[in-house]
């Protein structure tokens, strides 16, 4: 039955009064009538007995009644609870990121966007690209940039950018005097002998990134001095800004400002995509769609509005 059929049977019931019930309800008495008469022969039994003018509920009545009120307070708070989420969500974007994306989403990303809309809530999540897909396909996040995932369907994917696999130094690393630019490279290179005393920073082994570092080393400089081993990337990124040594690892614009990347000209151009990943089926709001906007955007020419 529909909510609406309780409605009028408690109205009647309320006011013991077919025309009074159609008045509250502003609908025609007739109208009324022929709806009561209509639900009592589907049920088989009677709701009212009249006595007079006044309609009386009769036992099944009563139960109907009750039973009615009932599912018109569930219907009322499922009503206002979904208004009240539906009022909460379109002034909320829940966003996830990679860990290796914090600083750029943090300092660029979530400034920009704030400014442009102050009222906006934003729910960040930090975590892995399997971890992020997760929570996508559970519709606890609105979006999502992943590294390296496999496409599945039913999902839409931007691609942000193709990263490399390159050496990460600090800002004021020497290195960056002796690399020059390369056609086929898309950062200024050098050569893996220049490498041969330096200090690495490495991520374990159980990541990509580490396995494939720890690959290079044993193939190219066996003898390598690593002098740190960290679980995380941003951690990587800290240590190398603080000169405890380089790091090997997939890195592309989205990185800390103060690390720089170099290509090694002797390894082979390995790449990771980074694509922002949202649902098909996702409702896009007017700010979703100009956060998406703005990760599309050149890092570098952002920088230069500010």
């Amino acid at each position: 039955m529909d909510i609406r059929d309780y409605e009028y049977i408690v109205q009647i019931a309320e006011h013991r009064s077919i025309s009074k019930a159609a008045a509250s309800l502003f609908i025609t008495q007739s109208a009324l009538t022929k709806f009561l008469q209509k639900t009592e022969k589907n049920l088989g039994v009677p709701l009212f007995v009249r006595q007079g003018h006044q309609f009386l509920l009769t036992e099944i009545g009563r139960d109907y009644v009750e039973t009615g009120r009932v599912i018109m307070k569930l219907d009322s708070d499922l009503m206002n609870k979904l208004r009240n989420h539906a009022a909460t969500m379109k002034k909320q974007i829940r966003f996830g990121a990679g860990m290796g994306l914090r600083e750029y989403v943090i300092q660029n990303l979530l400034r920009r966007f704030t400014e442009r809309y102050p009222d906006m809530r934003i729910n960040l999540m930090l975590d892995t690209s399997r971890h992020l897909m997760m929570q996508l396909e559970n519709e606890t996040l609105d979006m999502a940039v992943v590294t390296n995932m496999e496409d599945k369907p039913g999902y839409e994917y931007i691609l942000l950018e193709n990263q490399t696999f390159s050496l990460a130094v600090s800002e004021d690393s020497e290195l960056l005097d002796q690399a020059a630019s390369m056609e086929g490279y898309p950062h200024p290179v050098i050569s893996i002998s220049a490498l041969k005393d330096r200090k690495f920073v490495m991520l374990s082994s159980l990541s990509r990134n580490g396995t494939f570092a720890a690959e290079i080393l044993r193939k190219y400089m066996p003898d390598a001095n690593v002098s740190l081993e960290v679980t995380d990337i941003n951690t990587l990124y800290s240590c190398i800004a603080a000169g405890y040594g380089v790091g090997i690892l997939f890195a592309g614009k989205f990185i800390p400002s103060n690390i720089k990347l170099l290509s090694i000209r002797e390894l082979d151009c390995l790449e990771n995509r980074v694509n922002l990943v949202f649902r098909q089926d996702k409702a896009m709001s007017g700010p979703m769609r100009a956060m998406i906007k703005m990760f599309s955007e050149d890092p570098e020419e952002q920088a230069s509005e500010r």
